[in-house]
């Protein structure tokens, strides 16, 4: 489960990067030439960035066994992670000059975004610290199903706590790339 979610957060990476690349070659600029919006354009882009984490990680978590308990509740966490990173990525690929940029503060929040798992490997490693960090809900709430056999019920704050965060991420995301190629 913790590569699952490693999966995940590597998608960050590549999404916020693309991002990055359209804007220095100018394509997102020319989009909006079109009658397109900024919020329309990141939609599509959201879309597609949460789908593609999303099916990579469900894929690995369906071909390692692990959709066996609770699947839809498994699947609801990945999808709402592919929220949260993809949200990450846009707001990363909004605040960067380029390519390399991105690459670096990929590289850090990846880093963070990494932390909780070692509370997953080695329990009572963590303090309530690790708590700000997005990825704690998806690491505790897989590892709670999957090893615990946790129902809705259990999990269900980190659910919202993840939604709030995918949203307020992909909000600012699109906040700051219409103020930067405006």
């Amino acid at each position: 489960p913790l590569l699952a979610v490693l999966v995940l957060v590597m998608e960050m990476m590549g999404l916020g990067s693309l991002i990055a690349e359209e804007v220095a070659t100018g394509t997102l600029k020319a989009l909006l030439i079109t009658p397109l919006t900024v919020p329309g354009l990141f939609t599509g882009k959201a879309v597609v960035g949460i789908l593609l984490a999303f099916v990579q990680a469900a894929l690995l978590m369906a071909l390692t066994g692990n959709l066996v308990w609770e699947p839809v509740l498994i699947l609801t966490t990945l999808l709402l992670g592919g929220l949260v990173v993809t949200g990450l990525a846009f707001l990363i690929a909004a605040a960067s000059r380029g390519m390399m940029t991105v690459m670096a503060w990929s590289m850090f929040v990846i880093i963070i975004m990494m932390i909780p798992s070692y509370g997953v490997v080695f329990p009572g490693a963590l303090t309530s610290w690790s708590r700000v960090i997005p990825s704690y809900y998806m690491f505790d709430t897989i590892h709670q199903v999957v090893n615990f056999g946790a129902s809705w019920g259990a999990v269900g704050s980190n659910l919202l706590i993840l939604l709030g965060m995918g949203v307020a991420f992909m909000a600012a995301g699109i906040v700051v790339m219409d103020r930067k190629l405006r």
